[in-house]
């Protein structure tokens, strides 16, 4: 059995965590969902950053957002679908976000950093199979609880554990979502409901479609780049 843990914030028992653990970092609304997408529309790399200082003297396509909203100057927002039809190829890309960015520095420290969504849950999960040390952490929504990227790292740890003494993963255990209703659950999160009301419904449904991208990206010197084998 695998040494799985998962953490409900970011900054949640990092003082007792190893750096030899790979780090699955989870805002699948809609940073972790967004950086894989960047990354098949061709971008070389993807750095991302929480400050919007560096951000904007950035010398390269700018994405980001602050309350869900692009950010002014930006080229595109963290918006999965307003990327779809992106040329980056070969391009260096910026993301700063309100949650997902804040996570990946929070850890940035480790030895191994990938990131999840529902897009590419399966190629996850085939990756991780060869990881025998696992943190899945979920970013939140502005320091608060997500039940999306919880339900994310629940679906996850189920591949990995039948059983453990941990407190976390006995409570994911209580909780009956599963692929065939992950969805509408998470459809009616609180992050959800209030993108959808600020107009993003597309983007909460492509953040919650399962396996779309077959793309791991890998955290390296400040950036996320592809994996490959």
């Amino acid at each position: 059995m695998k040494d799985l843990k998962i953490r409900l914030l970011p900054g949640e028992g990092i003082r007792y965590d190893a750096e030899d653990f790979t780090v699955v970092i989870i805002d699948v609304l809609r940073a972790t969902t967004t950086i894989p997408v960047l990354l098949s529309l061709g971008a070389s790399e993807v750095f991302t950053t929480n400050d919007l200082k560096t951000a904007r003297s950035y010398n390269g396509i700018k994405v980001g957002e602050r309350k869900s909203l692009k950010i002014e100057g930006f080229d595109y927002n963290n918006s999965p679908t307003a990327l779809s039809k992106a040329n980056l190829s070969g391009k260096n890309v910026i993301l700063t976000t309100s949650n997902g960015t804040k996570a990946v520095e929070v850890y940035s420290h480790f030895k191994e950093i990938i990131t999840l969504s529902f897009c590419n849950f399966s190629a996850v999960k085939n990756f991780l199979k060869n990881r025998e040390k696992i943190l899945l952490v979920c970013s939140g929504s502005h320091g608060e609880f997500s039940l999306e990227d919880f339900i994310c790292a629940k679906m996850m740890a189920d591949y990995f554990y039948s059983s453990n003494n941990l407190d976390i993963l006995k409570l994911a255990d209580l909780i009956n979502v599963n692929k065939d209703n992950y969805f509408e659950v998470c459809k009616n999160s609180k992050h959800a409901k209030n993108l959808i009301s600020k107009g993003f419904e597309k983007d909460v449904n492509f953040s919650l479609e399962m396996d779309t991208l077959n793309i791991i990206p890998v955290y390296r010197n400040g950036t996320f780049k592809r994996w490959a084998k």
